[in-house]
C-alpha cells in the first residue's frame, strides 16, 4: 500500500475516532446531574432570609435527594436568587454543558427555570432577568405570596426550551419542549403576617 494511501486511511480513522469521541462527550453531557440548588428568598421589606435547598450528591439512582421545606409570610414579596452547583469532578473538564449557575449566565438563551405553585399554594413567581432576546431565564425572580396556605413549589430547569412557545415566557412549562435538567418540589407553608 503506498504511503499516501496509508496516510489517508490513518487520517480517516483518526478523524472518525475524534468525531465519535465528540459525539460521545456531547451525549455524556446530558447525563451530568445538578447536585445541588439553592433558592434564596429575601423579603423586600426586611425580615429573615429563607433558603430552599436541594442536595443530591450521588445523582439519579442513588439515595433520595434531600429537599427542605420552608415557611413564608402571607402578602409578602421576596427577591429570589437561584444558585446551581455540581460535585467537583475531573470529568467535568471535557464536558461542554455542565449545569451550574455560570453555565446559565453564559448561555441564558439555552435555559429557563419554571416555578409552579401546586396543591393550593398561594404563591406567584415573576421573572426579573432575561436573555439577550428579552426572554426570561429564571435565575432571578420575584416571589409573591398571597393569603395563608400550604402546598408545593415545583421547580423545573429546562435546557433548550422553545421560549417563543405559547405562554412559555409567562412561566407556563407545557409548551416549552427542550430537555429537563432538573425537576424538584419544595413543601411551602404560608403563614399569616404577625
Amino acid at each position: 500500500m503506498p504511503f499516501s494511501t496509508r496516510f489517508s486511511v490513518l487520517l480517516s480513522a483518526v478523524l472518525f475516532t475524534g468525531f465519535t469521541a465528540c459525539e460521545y462527550d456531547h451525549l455524556e453531557v446530558y447525563e451530568e446531574q445538578i447536585k445541588s440548588i439553592f433558592l434564596v428568598l429575601t423579603p423586600e421589606n426586611g425580615g429573615n432570609r429563607v433558603v430552599l435547598s436541594f442536595l443530591d450528591n450521588d445523582g439519579l439512582g442513588g439515595q433520595d435527594a434531600l429537599v427542605n421545606s420552608a415557611t413564608l409570610l402571607e402578602n409578602t414579596t421576596y427577591s429570589a436568587q437561584l444558585y446551581l452547583q455540581q460535585m467537583a469532578s475531573t470529568d467535568n473538564a471535557k464536558l461542554e454543558h455542565v449545569i451550574v449557575t455560570t453555565t446559565i449566565i453564559a448561555q441564558p438563551e439555552l435555559h429557563q427555570v419554571f416555578y409552579i405553585s401546586k396543591e393550593g399554594l398561594k404563591l406567584e413567581a415573576e421573572y426579573t432577568d432575561a436573555d439577550e432576546n428579552g426572554n426570561p431565564v429564571g435565575l432571578e425572580t420575584t416571589i409573591s405570596t398571597g393569603l395563608a396556605s400550604e402546598g408545593s413549589l415545583q421547580l423545573i430547569i429546562i435546557h433548550a426550551p422553545n421560549k417563543s412557545g405559547n405562554q412559555v415566557s409567562e412561566g407556563i412549562v407545557d409548551n416549552a419542549g427542550g430537555k429537563t435538567d432538573l425537576e424538584t418540589a419544595f413543601n411551602i407553608v404560608i403563614l399569616p403576617s404577625l
